[in-house]
């Protein structure tokens, strides 16, 4: 491990699924995601004071962490939709303060003074390309409406799907009785639901609770390029959790060990809204 003085400052606006970690960990993030649906995003600001680089080899596996930031500073997750549609750091020291337009909210904050690791570099060892997994879904439905996703991977993959009600169930759609294999190829989507679940007359509809009141819900995806990885951690066919951004923490976690080029993790969210509107 090679320490490599680099003090620089940085601050930069990202959507909400292209954060890794927030204060309350990924079921936090999950729940928030869930709750406000795309409305969410993130103001980062970190003074970086130095970098960890790692000697590395193909032995430490396909996809690996070469590069460790070192820094300080502050990460906030504003509602965007109460803050007139954009998320506005206010300039000066970090960490520093967010104002947003019209009184945006802050949902979660996390902040730092003591130099810690805030982000990473990778490198890909080998031959293997990571797997890009891209889910194409509407990004609301009214209420009543049939529902649809084509899932795209960059190479042939098995598939867990499972949606999360804002109110935090979770529910597999993949594997399924009728799709107990569901899988996708390059230029083949994998289609949600399936030309043989809708055979067997399944549809997939948008329902909300409370007729008066969008809902916020999020589609996630895993995908396996290799079967045994896919065998040894699909869940049974129609599971329910009450408890999904706990759920989704957990699944990451058991297939923590299989090499990042075998698998890939997407997590889409889309709004529910009242017919009509």
């Amino acid at each position: 491990m090679k320490r490599q003085p680099s003090s620089f400052k940085t601050r930069r606006q990202v959507d909400l699924h292209s954060m890794t970690a927030i204060a309350a960990g990924l079921p936090g993030l999950i729940g928030i995601e869930a709750r406000y649906g795309r409305d969410v995003g993130a103001d980062i600001g970190v003074e970086n004071t130095e970098v960890l680089e790692a000697n590395v080899s193909p032995r430490c596996g396909s996809i690996v962490v070469d590069k460790v930031f070192v820094g300080s500073g502050r990460v906030q997750l504003v509602v965007r939709s109460e803050a007139g549609g954009s998320v506005n750091a206010q300039t000066g020291p970090l960490p520093g303060s967010v104002t947003h337009a019209g009184g945006g909210r802050v949902v979660d904050s996390t902040e730092w003074r003591e130099p810690q690791a805030w982000g990473f570099g990778t490198r890909r060892m080998g031959d293997t390309p990571p797997l890009d997994l891209t889910v194409r879904l509407p990004g609301s439905a009214p209420d009543g409406s049939e529902v649809t996703a084509a899932i795209e991977t960059s190479r042939k993959a098995w598939l867990v799907v499972f949606y999360q009600e804002d109110a935090g169930k979770a529910s597999v759609l993949w594997p399924s009785a009728e799709e107990p294999e569901p899988v996708s190829e390059p230029g083949r989507p994998a289609a949600l639901p399936s030309a043989r679940e809708r055979a067997a007359g399944i549809r997939i509809q948008a329902q909300l609770r409370d007729k008066a009141k969008e809902a916020h819900e999020l589609l996630v995806v895993h995908a396996f390029t290799d079967k045994a990885d896919y065998d040894r951690h699909k869940p049974a066919a129609g599971v329910d959790a009450a408890n999904g951004p706990a759920y989704v923490s957990e699944l990451t976690r058991k297939i923590s060990d299989i090499p990042m080029a075998r698998w890939s993790r997407a997590i889409t969210a889309y709004t529910i809204v009242p017919a009509g509107k």
